[in-house]
């Protein structure tokens, strides 16, 4: 009984301790509206998420692709909820769009994504429509 628990201690500790964080992107589109209901066309949406700034592009029909990047904290050594924690830095819950001095922002649902490295682009993107209000 001893020598089984022991074994199992050194697996669980080397699991533990050899762990990765991981990282990956996934994808929100969809068609871009003003409140007003009016498509918006030919547009520039800046994304702020994670204290980053970039560029979006809204083509002729109002549609966009933004890709988002997330990332979850190496768990070696540290205790769980330091990894929460960690993770929750790393992905803010909010993701901040800008379109022309409107400003709305959308949930970052990372967790749904996290850990899945498809082939197909289809099984990684959120379709979702925004509306700048």
């Amino acid at each position: 009984m001893a020598k089984t628990l022991l074994t199992i201690t050194f697996i669980l500790t080397t699991l533990f301790t050899l762990s990765k964080g991981a990282s990956g992107t996934y994808c929100i589109s969809g068609k871009a509206y003003y409140s007003s209901g009016e498509l918006i066309k030919n547009q520039t949406i800046m994304v702020d998420f994670n204290n980053v700034r970039e560029e979006t592009s809204v083509d002729s029909l109002g549609n966009y692709e933004i890709k988002i990047r997330w990332q979850t904290a190496c768990p070696s050594g540290i205790r769980r909820s330091a990894i929460k924690l960690a993770n929750e830095r790393l992905n803010p819950k909010w993701i901040k769009l800008n379109c022309n001095g409107f400003e709305i922002r959308i949930e970052n649902k990372w967790r749904k994504y996290a850990h899945i490295f498809p082939t197909d682009k289809q099984m990684i993107t959120r379709e979702q429509d925004l509306i700048f209000t």
